[in-house]
Protein backbone atom coordinates (compact mmCIF):
# COMPACT_ATOMS: atom_id res chain seq x y z
CA UNK A 1 0.00 0.00 0.00
CA UNK A 2 2.77 2.20 0.76
CA UNK A 3 4.33 1.96 -3.30
CA UNK A 4 0.60 2.68 -4.10
CA UNK A 5 1.73 1.14 -7.58
CA UNK A 6 0.23 -2.10 -9.62
CA UNK A 7 2.99 -2.42 -11.58
CA UNK A 8 5.79 -4.73 -10.91
CA UNK A 9 8.34 -3.55 -11.63
CA UNK A 10 8.06 -0.39 -9.72
CA UNK A 11 7.69 -2.76 -6.37
CA UNK A 12 11.15 -4.48 -7.31
CA UNK A 13 12.13 -0.86 -7.73
CA UNK A 14 11.64 -0.23 -3.71
CA UNK A 15 12.83 -3.88 -3.13
CA UNK A 16 16.10 -2.76 -5.06
CA UNK A 17 16.47 0.12 -3.17
CA UNK A 18 16.65 -1.81 -0.02
CA UNK A 19 18.52 -4.44 -1.31
CA UNK A 20 20.03 -3.94 -4.62
CA UNK A 21 21.50 -8.19 -4.89
CA UNK A 22 17.66 -9.60 -5.03
CA UNK A 23 16.17 -10.00 -8.74
CA UNK A 24 13.43 -11.28 -10.20
CA UNK A 25 15.79 -13.91 -12.37
CA UNK A 26 17.38 -15.17 -8.79
CA UNK A 27 14.23 -15.11 -6.65
CA UNK A 28 11.12 -16.28 -8.91
CA UNK A 29 9.15 -16.96 -5.25
CA UNK A 30 9.92 -13.61 -4.57
CA UNK A 31 8.75 -12.06 -7.50
CA UNK A 32 5.29 -14.43 -7.47
CA UNK A 33 4.91 -12.87 -3.67
CA UNK A 34 5.50 -9.55 -5.44
CA UNK A 35 2.32 -10.85 -7.37
CA UNK A 36 0.43 -11.63 -4.71
CA UNK A 37 1.08 -8.33 -2.93
CA UNK A 38 -0.12 -6.48 -5.56
CA UNK A 39 -3.11 -8.11 -6.00
CA UNK A 40 -4.05 -8.38 -2.54
CA UNK A 41 -3.53 -4.40 -3.30
CA UNK A 42 -5.57 -4.06 -6.03
CA UNK A 43 -8.71 -5.83 -4.39
CA UNK A 44 -8.48 -4.79 -0.10
CA UNK A 45 -6.41 -1.55 -0.16
CA UNK A 46 -7.13 0.33 -3.25
CA UNK A 47 -10.64 0.57 -2.98
CA UNK A 48 -10.18 2.22 0.56
CA UNK A 49 -8.16 4.52 -0.14
CA UNK A 50 -9.41 8.67 0.46
CA UNK A 51 -7.19 11.15 -0.08
CA UNK A 52 -7.15 13.82 2.08
CA UNK A 53 -7.43 17.03 0.56
CA UNK A 54 -5.25 19.52 2.11
CA UNK A 55 -6.81 22.66 3.64
CA UNK A 56 -4.99 26.13 3.99
CA UNK A 57 -4.19 25.79 7.09
CA UNK A 58 -2.60 22.69 7.10
CA UNK A 59 -0.08 23.82 4.06
CA UNK A 60 2.55 25.28 6.21
CA UNK A 61 2.66 21.72 7.99
CA UNK A 62 3.52 19.91 4.63
CA UNK A 63 5.83 23.13 3.68
CA UNK A 64 7.86 22.81 6.80
CA UNK A 65 7.88 18.76 6.09
CA UNK A 66 9.17 19.51 2.80
CA UNK A 67 11.60 22.09 4.12
CA UNK A 68 12.70 19.73 6.56
CA UNK A 69 13.26 16.85 3.92
CA UNK A 70 14.88 18.87 1.90
CA UNK A 71 17.82 19.85 4.46
CA UNK A 72 18.36 16.36 5.63
CA UNK A 73 21.24 13.99 4.02
CA UNK A 74 20.64 11.23 2.31
CA UNK A 75 22.34 9.12 4.32
CA UNK A 76 20.10 10.39 7.93
CA UNK A 77 18.69 7.38 9.89
CA UNK A 78 15.15 6.40 9.69
CA UNK A 79 14.91 6.93 13.41
CA UNK A 80 16.29 10.67 13.24
CA UNK A 81 14.34 11.29 10.41
CA UNK A 82 10.80 10.33 12.29
CA UNK A 83 12.31 12.28 15.85
CA UNK A 84 12.36 15.25 13.67
CA UNK A 85 8.67 14.30 12.01
CA UNK A 86 7.24 14.39 15.75
CA UNK A 87 9.09 17.84 16.51
CA UNK A 88 7.23 19.26 13.24
CA UNK A 89 4.10 17.86 15.49
CA UNK A 90 4.48 19.30 18.39
CA UNK A 91 5.35 22.87 17.24
CA UNK A 92 2.10 22.70 15.60
CA UNK A 93 0.65 21.82 19.18
CA UNK A 94 -1.34 18.74 18.09
CA UNK A 95 -3.35 17.53 21.54
CA UNK A 96 -2.37 13.99 20.50
CA UNK A 97 0.22 13.48 18.17
CA UNK A 98 -1.40 10.76 16.80
CA UNK A 99 -3.97 13.16 14.92
CA UNK A 100 -0.85 14.97 13.29
CA UNK A 101 0.74 11.47 11.88
CA UNK A 102 -3.10 10.57 10.62
CA UNK A 103 -3.18 13.89 8.96
CA UNK A 104 0.02 13.35 7.47
CA UNK A 105 -0.87 9.26 6.27
CA UNK A 106 -4.54 10.85 5.24
CA UNK A 107 -2.60 13.24 2.85
CA UNK A 108 -0.22 11.37 1.09
CA UNK A 109 -1.56 7.95 1.42
CA UNK A 110 -5.05 7.87 1.52
CA UNK A 111 -5.64 5.43 5.16
CA UNK A 112 -5.53 6.63 8.65
CA UNK A 113 -3.13 4.48 9.42
CA UNK A 114 0.72 3.80 8.17
CA UNK A 115 3.91 2.65 9.18
CA UNK A 116 6.17 5.22 10.68
CA UNK A 117 7.03 7.80 8.84
CA UNK A 118 10.93 7.74 9.05
CA UNK A 119 11.18 4.42 7.89
CA UNK A 120 8.67 4.96 4.99
CA UNK A 121 11.01 8.18 3.60
CA UNK A 122 14.38 6.30 4.09
CA UNK A 123 12.56 3.37 1.77
CA UNK A 124 10.37 5.14 -0.42
CA UNK A 125 13.49 7.85 -0.72
CA UNK A 126 13.65 11.39 0.86
CA UNK A 127 13.55 13.10 -3.13
CA UNK A 128 10.39 10.79 -3.98
CA UNK A 129 8.44 12.14 -0.85
CA UNK A 130 9.24 15.54 -1.28
CA UNK A 131 7.64 15.29 -4.42
CA UNK A 132 5.42 13.36 -3.28
CA UNK A 133 4.77 16.01 -0.86
CA UNK A 134 4.99 19.16 -3.66
CA UNK A 135 1.86 17.29 -5.70
CA UNK A 136 -0.16 17.49 -2.53
CA UNK A 137 0.46 20.92 -2.07
CA UNK A 138 -0.04 22.07 -5.49
CA UNK A 139 -3.04 20.36 -5.58
CA UNK A 140 -4.62 21.91 -2.78
CA UNK A 141 -4.02 24.97 -4.86
CA UNK A 142 -6.76 23.90 -7.35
Amino acid sequence: SICNSSDKDVIWGFVNEYDQNINKKNNPKFDDLISFAINYYNDFILPNKKYLKLEASQKSIFNELKELLLNLKQDISSEKIQTEIYEIGKKHNFKNLRDFFKLIYQVLLGQENGPRLGSFIKLYGINKTIKLIEEKINNSNE
